[in-house]
């Protein structure tokens, strides 16, 4: 149908455009507006089924920005909304896969007997946080929070902490200043920090925001979480 009232309308732009006033108003008034209903039912109707709720009602939003305001204006509205809805998303996923003390971490690689009896003996010097999912300024907090806990804690001897970004799908530039807050508090409660299994991508991320240009060296980078260890 869509086809068909195409060419229709071509057809007679192209080759007896004199002649459109002898066809009746109502005509093309309804050959019009017959498109623009069957554009509504597949951008509405039949979204609707492949569509969440939430994407709905701003396809929705936008139509009724477009409608009233213009294209342009619909379309920031709809960015907007976007933008927002990602940042609720995001933030509702936690980015703590888990959390180890020494104690429980057990090294695959064989290791001398007087390492192995060292970390037995002091595994609450060490913390590992396996880190997940895309990082940014509304899930990163987390991590900076259970660090907190940890060092707050009554038995805090914390000495060493592990972060494995092996899980890592991205991260924004948001997230840095978390990080940076993160070696600050490794400054000032005199605990080391060591990043492991961090791509390429994200370490010259975190260069470009001067993560490990601050004053100190609290930050190590280990490739492999079993060396960290």
């Amino acid at each position: 149908v869509n086809i068909v009232a195409s060419l229709f309308c071509a057809s007679l732009f192209c080759f007896y455009i004199k002649d459109f006033s002898y066809i009746p108003t109502f005509i093309i008034s309804a050959i019009i507006l017959c498109m623009a209903l069957i554009y509504l039912k597949l951008g509405i109707y039949d979204a609707l089924k492949q569509m969440d709720w939430y994407e709905f009602i701003i396809v929705l939003v936008i139509l009724a920005f477009v409608i009233r305001y213009g294209i342009f204006e619909g379309v920031t509205v709809g960015i907007i909304i976007s933008i927002v809805i990602f940042a609720i998303a995001y933030s509702r996923q936690h980015i703590i896969r888990d959390i180890f003390t020494g104690e429980s971490l057990f090294s695959n690689k064989q290791r001398e007997p007087h390492i192995q009896t060292w970390l037995a003996e002091h595994g609450t010097y060490l913390t590992y946080i396996k880190i997940h999912n895309y990082l940014f300024f509304g899930n990163v907090q987390d991590l900076f929070e259970a660090i907190k806990k940890r060092i707050h804690s009554k038995s805090n001897e914390l000495k060493f902490l592990i972060l494995d970004f092996n899980y890592v799908v991205g991260i924004d530039s948001s997230a840095m200043v978390i990080f940076i807050k993160i070696k600050r508090l490794a400054d000032t409660h005199q605990f080391k920090i060591i990043f492991t299994n961090i791509s390429k991508n994200l370490l010259a991320k975190m260069n470009k925001h001067n993560v490990f240009k601050e004053n100190g060296d609290e930050i190590s980078i280990i490739t492999s979480s079993d060396e960290a260890i």
